[in-house]
């Protein structure tokens, strides 16, 4: 059995791999929308489909900092309307093993927020502010 203080450190290490995960994510997405080489889309149709996942990140990132489970939720409803859009948009649906990449890419921060949310809801005596990430023993 873990103590509190082990415990709050779990929570907040989940919380601060999602939190900082999230912001490469963005990070990403910054970069590669300001990249000139970058491939554009040639209608609205393939234009939503970064929408709505770099919406999803956002909104997920956002809510996240406050409501974990809500931000993972988004994390994860983002990326399968991203990818539901982009198999009625193209037509057809991309590979299983770009499938899997992307999901392990954006879904990761969604799962790591929902298991902290929930970890911080079965551990009852788990404070969210009890001790600070970098606090020392």
């Amino acid at each position: 059995m873990y103590y509190t203080r082990e415990k709050q450190w779990i929570v907040h290490g989940f919380r601060w791999l999602a939190r900082a995960w999230s912001m490469a994510l963005l990070a990403l997405a910054v970069i590669e929308s300001a990249s000139p080489t970058m491939e554009r889309p040639a209608s609205w149709q393939e234009w939503l489909i970064p929408i709505l996942l770099f919406s999803g990140v956002l909104a997920g990132f956002l809510l996240s900092w406050r409501w974990e489970g809500v931000g993972g939720a988004c994390f994860i409803l983002g990326w399968f309307a991203s990818q539901t859009w982009s198999c009625v948009a193209r037509g057809a649906c991309i590979s299983a093993q770009a499938l899997v990449l992307n999901a392990l890419t954006f879904v990761t921060p969604g799962i790591l927020f929902i298991v902290c949310w929930s970890l911080s809801h079965i551990w009852k005596d788990v404070d969210r502010d009890l001790y600070p990430p970098l606090y020392g023993y």
